[in-house]
């Protein structure tokens, strides 16, 4: 359990202390956001290299609204994580039940051939 990455699911109580520092600092990542908006609003448009990065850092906070800050948003956030796995794992056992059965039919080949 300490070799995967989620390995802080093993200590509980270390996992609700991060997770609560993580929500602290999520919440003041989106303040900056709310601020880069509201400065984006009173200086208006702008052109060159400066609109350029203006656009990069707009499409890049976007993804600030899937910053997790709440208990309940982590915990959707690992159900989410959760599912997503399962259905890769599922997918993988399809694929390695379906190469088995290939291999067992190249076998077959094998004898009859020989």
């Amino acid at each position: 359990m300490l070799s995967v990455s989620s390995r802080i699911k093993a200590f509980p109580e270390i996992q609700i202390q991060l997770q609560q520092c993580s929500g602290l600092s999520n919440k003041l990542t989106r303040a900056r956001g709310t601020l880069a908006e509201g400065l984006d609003e009173v200086a208006g448009n702008a052109g060159g290299e400066l609109a350029t990065v203006r656009n990069e850092r707009r499409s890049l906070m976007k993804r600030l609204g899937w910053m997790p800050v709440t208990e309940g948003e982590f915990i959707h956030r690992d159900e989410s994580g959760d599912t997503q796995w399962s259905k890769v794992s599922q997918a993988l056992q399809q694929l390695t039940v379906e190469a088995d059965k290939l291999n067992a039919i190249v076998n077959g080949l094998k004898r009859v051939m020989s």
